[in-house]
């Protein structure tokens, strides 16, 4: 189940939007939770500020909350919330690719 969908009409921005945001949540809470029980190994492995850096990306996430949930051209006036919101994921998940890829070391 794609969490950033490229082809999103006006009518279902909105619940595609809360849909990814409610992820992100979610994930701000696991990844907290895994730096919680995991903290020793994870700072032995150097990997507790990506791990924060993460949360924080997450967090920003979370936290973007439009009055109106608008969905303009990149280069457009109007705001395009799903790319503002896909952008604090991407960084997550980058972030996430580079620990599991130094966990797997």
């Amino acid at each position: 189940y794609q969490l950033i969908r490229q082809d999103v009409g006006w009518f279902e921005v909105d619940n595609w939007f809360f849909y990814a945001r409610g992820v992100a949540k979610a994930m701000d809470k696991v990844y907290e939770a895994i730096l919680e029980d995991f903290g020793g190994e994870i700072k032995a492995r150097k990997l507790e500020k990506l791990f924060k850096e993460a949360i924080a990306d997450f967090k920003q996430a979370s936290r973007l909350n439009p009055l109106i949930v608008l969905n303009g051209d990149p280069d457009d006036l109007r705001a395009n919330h799903r790319l503002n919101l896909a952008s604090f994921i991407s960084d997550a998940m980058g972030k996430t690719i580079t620990i599991m890829e130094a966990i797997q070391k």
